[in-house]
């Protein structure tokens, strides 16, 4: 018997769909999985789609020749919207999509959604209207990870007086930016909350009442958190999907309990401290670079004066003023639940 032979197209279909596992999470549904063979040989590719069995031993020389140990390395898949997969090698790359476009990466035919719970689900576009009347919501616009971009953030709002000022900076030029806001005064100010989710800003937890997380009993934690996220909820229509904890404490609890992504920075304006429009604007421009999230408050009117300032004067350094949600997406394809982000850097 031969230890080396060839197999057809549909036994590399086989391979590529367990080795690449990228149809997770309900997506599953669209492709079926098949246990792998294991019989002592190891499977080699080759770009043009044909496939040999060799002894572990022979591998590297196979390598040498142009043949792959990985069918990822030889082979991809490729999807449409509604889930439809086919695999195309190396070699035909090219001229199989000059005459037909329909097929794409699975990043650009599927987007993220999370439930009230703050869990992602990644789904074919064709079944978003499904997803969204189970009560599953959209996640931000995925943007260019390349792209220089900045995450501004404030806290301790809303504010009667500067908050709506803030949004109005905000939509004159185009930027997102995230309000960690508290549960204690979010409440009598639901329609602020509600104009900064309409033009593009993202409404995050700062807990109800600013007390220290990692100091509380577990049942005051629990509606420090949840009593802050219904609010939010009610206000924007979707749950907040970062929470910055007071004064930057958490622990593995507060990682439990915040079904959020743990926010903090990398950037500190003090503008609590200094009042100073002047001194806020020049700390701004010094320090903060591409994937920096800058920590403010709206509830200063310096503050929001610098904001005026710095933003069309970051944007005219070439970079896009995002919120905390779409820099963690673009550049890391999800936000975590419990996971602490300073800066996202790119990679």
């Amino acid at each position: 018997m031969e230890k080396k032979f060839f197999y057809g197209l549909t036994i590399i279909l086989t391979a590529i769909l367990v080795t690449l596992g990228l149809v997770h999470h309900h997506l599953d549904k669209k492709a079926e999985v098949y246990a792998p063979v294991n019989d002592g040989y190891v499977t080699m590719y080759s770009s043009d789609g044909r496939l040999c069995r060799v002894y572990p031993d022979e591998v590297e020389t196979y390598k040498s020749l142009g043949w792959y140990d990985k069918i990822e390395d030889a082979a991809t898949l490729k999807y449409t919207d509604s889930g439809e997969c086919i695999v195309v090698f190396k070699d035909d790359t090219d001229s199989f999509f000059k005459t037909d476009s329909k097929w794409k990466d699975l990043y650009d035919v599927s987007t993220l959604m999370y439930d009230a719970n703050g869990d992602n689900t990644r789904v074919f576009l064709a079944d978003v209207d499904e997803y969204l009347q189970k009560g599953y919501f959209k996640a931000p616009q995925t943007l260019d990870p390349n792209m220089p971009m900045i995450a501004i953030t404030f806290d301790d709002g809303p504010s009667k007086e500067q908050t709506p000022r803030l949004l109005d900076i905000c939509e004159k030029y185009g930027a997102h930016v995230t309000f960690f806001v508290l549960g204690s005064r979010a409440e009598g100010n639901k329609d602020i909350l509600s104009r900064a989710a309409q033009i593009g800003c993202e409404v995050g937890s700062h807990t109800y009442s600013h007390k220290q997380l990692t100091n509380l009993a577990p049942d005051v934690l629990d509606n420090e958190i949840s009593s802050t996220r219904d609010i939010i909820t009610e206000a924007t229509g979707k749950p907040p999907r970062a929470l910055r904890p007071p004064y930057g404490a958490y622990n593995t609890v507060v990682s439990e309990k915040a079904k959020a992504g743990i926010t903090l920075w990398s950037v500190d304006t003090q503008d609590w401290k200094s009042g100073n429009a002047d001194k806020i604007v020049e700390h701004v421009l010094s320090h903060a670079h591409d994937g920096d999230i800058v920590l403010l408050h709206d509830i200063y009117a310096a503050s929001v004066d610098a904001a005026d300032r710095f933003i069309p004067a970051l944007q005219s350094r070439g970079y896009a003023l995002v919120t905390v949600e779409e820099l963690i997406t673009s550049r890391r394809g999800s936000m975590e639940n419990g996971t602490a982000y300073y800066s996202v850097p790119n990679k």
